[in-house]
């Protein structure tokens, strides 16, 4: 409409009829012209924030009160789905955002297998080991069976991301992460979701044309930032009525539930590999959450989410039959219970009868040993697995974490964080690592070669202390020798003169 009033008043001659036919406007149809809808679209957005949304009777009156005369019986619904032809939106430009909050560890109700001994007693225990941080995550799908990269809200002081919570953040991977005082939404992060997720995602997919945007009422989707953005980026937004997202939003419908049963199934399978002695943390949280998200995320489950609210493929009769069912009554025949075959009860006597026999009863004794065996190993193998995965993530847990010093670069209070970035912080501080296990290495080295020196001067100082000592014993012994030579020479001159005075004595006593 708004493009034939643009031709029209650009034609010197302004032909009706030929621009009416151009661009599709029909004057039959056309009851209320742009700024009359506009008035009546003001209207029914103050009465929804008092919280009296108008029926569509109440519409259909206002339209009445506006062009002075009657409307359709079907104009209130033309009205409602001419929005998407009025604008040129396209399934591809079809959306859907919402939110959504995890407790790290608190598992959803679910059925228990125990033993009647187990459930009279009262011992039956579910471990859970009360770690109750919450976690949101803002998640947005398209109509054409696409999932927007979620963006995850971890619960930080600092606003700031640590190592350990993205160690299992991969090349590839598609999510963005923040982090608030509680985990929890706020307007800021509505408008960084919308600025640095929503309109760069859905840009090159809009290719021009105007994207609808699908809202509940919560205030970080509903505010003057968030729409003066919108409205610049010419993003259209649906704000559902209240009470009414459960069962008209498709992510409420078909989306959330399994999302949140899968994460469920993920915890179980974590504490009952590790016989309880993993504690589920931050740590484990985007593990768990990449295998529950491309579990549950998947193209048919988008699908039948739009399908079942009607939004896509456009059924205004589904979606009124969702918001008013119709109540159907009761059979009034009971049903006939289920009957026992008798053919069973045949098989069961014949396999009695054949068990009476002595030799069959040992055979049989013999496989249920090995049935036992068997599921007994099968049972150990799968929880020796488990808690090998168990010590390899407790020894993870040991280590020291440490922020990514991703906040302040902005001066945002909330911000979101791609992967790319998170993948270079974590890079950064990898080579920063790298740079202090060098350095460390090199004074480990420096000081290997001071000690090395060291020693070998101690050596050298030994070495000169032995020699010196080989020195003095050498000297005393050769002084030694020279004295016990001196002696020899003396006692052997001391021989030769008693030698001699003896010889004389007889010479002297032979001559007398």
């Amino acid at each position: 409409m708004d493009e034939a009033i643009a031709d029209l008043k650009s034609q010197e001659e302004p032909n009706y009829s030929a621009t009416a036919l151009k661009y599709g406007v029909n004057q039959t149809r056309q009851r209320l012209n742009s700024t009359q809808e506009k008035v009546l679209i003001g209207h029914i957005n103050r009465m929804t924030d008092r919280g009296m949304p108008p029926t569509s009777q109440i519409v259909k009156n206002l339209a009445e009160e506006i062009i002075q005369g009657p409307v359709g019986k079907n104009w209130v619904a033309n009205f409602l789905s001419d929005g998407i032809d009025r604008h040129h939106i396209i399934a591809e430009n079809i959306y859907n955002i919402d939110e959504k909050g995890f407790l790290i560890s608190v598992m959803a109700t679910s059925k228990r297998i125990l033993t009647r001994k187990a459930y009279e007693t009262g011992k039956a225990h579910n471990t859970q080991d009360g770690n109750k941080e919450f976690i949101s995550i803002l998640a947005c799908i398209l109509a054409t069976r696409i999932a927007l990269p979620p963006g995850l809200i971890y619960t930080g002081e600092s606003h700031d991301l640590r190592d350990n919570w993205v160690q299992d953040l991969k090349p590839g991977d598609q999510v963005y992460m923040g982090a608030s005082a509680n985990g929890w939404s706020s307007n800021a992060f509505g408008f960084q979701w919308l600025k640095r997720i929503f309109e760069p995602h859905t840009r090159d997919l809009a290719k021009g044309r105007k994207r609808l945007l699908i809202v509940d009422g919560h205030s970080s989707h509903v505010n003057m930032r968030f729409l003066d953005f919108a409205d610049q980026h010419r993003i259209i937004i649906m704000i559902l009525p209240p009470y009414t997202t459960y069962r008209l939003q498709p992510l409420d419908v078909n989306m959330f539930q399994p999302l949140a049963t899968e994460y469920t199934n993920q915890q179980n399978k974590i504490l009952h590999e590790g016989f309880g002695m993993v504690s589920i943390t931050k740590r484990l949280f985007l593990r768990m959450f990449t295998v529950v998200w491309l579990k549950t995320f998947t193209p048919e489950h988008i699908r039948h989410g739009f399908e079942k609210t009607g939004i896509y493929p456009l059924n205004s009769a589904k979606t009124i039959a969702i918001l008013f069912p119709k109540i159907e009554s009761l059979p009034s025949q009971p049903i006939k219970p289920p009957e026992t075959p008798l053919d069973y009860l045949a098989i069961r006597r014949a396999q009695q009868s054949y068990m009476r026999s002595p030799s069959s009863a040992k055979l049989q004794h013999i496989f249920h040993c090995n049935y036992k065996l068997s599921a007994e190993l099968s049972i150990s193998q799968h929880y020796n697995r488990g808690l090998i995965n168990s010590l390899a993530f407790q020894k993870q847990k040991n280590q020291r974490s440490r922020r990514l010093n991703l906040v302040g670069e902005s001066g945002e209070e909330a911000q979101f964080f791609s992967p790319t970035r998170i993948l270079k912080a974590k890079e950064v501080l990898a080579q920063k690592d790298a740079a202090e296990q060098e350095e460390k290495e090199a004074k480990a080295v420096c000081k290997a070669v001071v000690a090395i020196r060291k020693a070998k001067m101690e050596a050298d100082k030994v070495q000169r202390q032995l020699e010196r000592q080989l020195a003095r014993e050498k000297k005393a012994c050769e002084a030694l020798e020279k004295q016990q030579a001196r002696e020899e020479a003396k006692v052997q001159k001391a021989i030769e003169q008693q030698l001699q005075q003896t010889q004389r004595k007889a010479r002297k006593a032979i001559t007398r």
